[in-house]
């Protein structure tokens, strides 16, 4: 029988918002990708954020890891903070403002043909 390794494959982060403002600019701060996933740490200054987008290729997932932004989801805004999570379906138009001095999330989704995620593991 053949035993296969997936520790290479294993991603463990105790402390994701020590990745929080990493960069000292806004925007993205940590990323990651696996063979099915790429994982990123925003980091957002008051009033700063993501512009009105739509996806329609898949879903993403955005969980708030400090401070508070608003979420527009089409019609409908949300407020992400520490420890909430969104689900966007693909499709929606969506758009992020941050409303506290500064504001984190880890955006996760499939993997998407043409976006190049540079694996930056701390």
């Amino acid at each position: 029988m053949s035993e296969t390794n997936n520790a290479a494959k294993v991603l463990f982060l105790p402390r994701l918002a020590e990745l929080c403002g990493a960069t000292g600019k806004g925007g993205p701060q940590w990323g990651a990708a696996t063979d099915d996933l790429n994982l990123t740490v925003l980091t957002w200054s008051k009033e700063q954020g993501v512009a009105r987008d739509v996806n329609n290729e898949l879903d993403v997932v955005w969980i708030g890891v400090e401070g508070t932004a608003w979420v527009q989801v089409d019609d409908q805004q949300y407020t992400l903070e520490e420890g909430s999570l969104i689900v966007i379906p693909r499709g929606a138009a969506r758009s992020l403002r941050c409303v506290s001095d500064q504001c984190s999330y880890l955006s996760m989704h499939r993997k998407r043909h043409g976006l190049s995620i540079e694996n930056r593991l701390v």
